[in-house]
């Protein structure tokens, strides 16, 4: 009787190990709905994780004092411009020039004695030591010109030496790039052009892109735009009017003065419009307001 009980329960529990277990009941759709959530907020905190880790890493590559110090450390401690050492060469420049001076002055001889030939001779050495000095000038300016990405920085190296440009060999080595100046006051023109033609038509619409300040009433602010535009353009011309009579002569500075003065005539015609037009609307809102008087003083 014992073996045969304990058999039963044997089997009992090989029944019981065997017996599925039972399958768990189907998520509601709260369940669902924050398993949902939940893996959104997974993936946007991942997606913020990498944005900010490439933001660091931007911020790393732009860290100016680590910049600053490869830039020192790669130029022994000092930062090198061409500026510096352009100033330092105009500097020996000067003095050798005023060294050339002083020993020709301090020759002794008599220049009214026709006979002699020792003033021709020191004279002719002057005047080489001065062409060779004014060579190595123009060679300075020539760099400066091309390192001044600036339309006026490039007019104030020209004003800085207005004393010096009408020398031959000065003015020789300038000319080209003189007309490479006026190339690039033309394209800036022909740019204010399209930028003016550009935003009139947004301005006439009252475009909320138009290129009027936000804070501005649409007429005066119309007009202190093109105003601004026309300020960009009369100072280089006044300047280039300034240098030399060869530039003027050339047919690429008459094409410039053309160009100037018709886009300084398409401002002026849209600024007087614009003056036109706030008249007739302050007319007739006075004339509204006066009939609205005289109905009011009628009754």
């Amino acid at each position: 009787f014992r073996s045969a009980a304990a058999s039963s329960q044997r089997h009992t529990s090989s029944v019981v190990m065997k017996k599925k277990e039972p399958a768990p009941p189907p998520k509601t759709e709260k369940e669902l709905r924050a398993e949902a959530i939940a893996k959104a907020k997974a993936e946007l905190a991942a997606a913020e994780a990498e944005k900010a880790a490439a933001l660091a890493e931007k911020q790393a590559a732009l860290n100016c004092e680590e910049w600053l110090k490869k830039v020192l450390d790669s130029q022994c401690g000092t930062i090198i411009t061409k500026g510096k050492a352009m100033s330092a060469a105009i500097v020996t420049i000067e003095a050798e020039f005023t060294q050339a001076v002083e020993q020709f002055m301090l020759c002794n001889f008599e220049i009214m004695d026709i006979e002699q030939k020792q003033f021709a001779d020191e004279f002719f050495k002057f005047r080489q030591r001065i062409k060779e000095l004014e060579r190595r000038l123009a060679s300075i300016l020539t760099q400066s010109f091309d390192d001044c990405d600036a339309l006026v920085g490039k007019f104030k190296l020209l004003e800085s030496f207005e004393g010096l440009l009408t020398r031959e060999i000065i003015q020789d080595e300038l000319e080209k790039k003189q007309v490479t100046l006026l190339e690039i006051y033309k394209q800036d023109l022909k740019i204010v052009g399209q930028i003016f033609q550009e935003g009139r038509v947004l301005v006439d619409k009252l475009d909320e892109n138009s290129p009027i300040s936000s804070n501005m009433p649409p007429i005066s602010g119309a007009i202190n735009w093109t105003t601004g535009l026309y300020e960009r353009i009369k100072d280089p011309m006044e300047r280039l009017q300034g240098l030399s009579q060869s530039l003027q002569d050339r047919e690429e500075y008459k094409d410039v003065v053309k160009l100037f003065n018709s886009l300084r005539k398409n401002l002026d015609e849209f600024n007087a419009s614009k003056i036109d037009e706030w008249e007739r609307g302050e007319l007739k809102s006075f004339t509204t307001s006066l009939r609205s008087e005289e109905r009011r003083v009628g009754k």
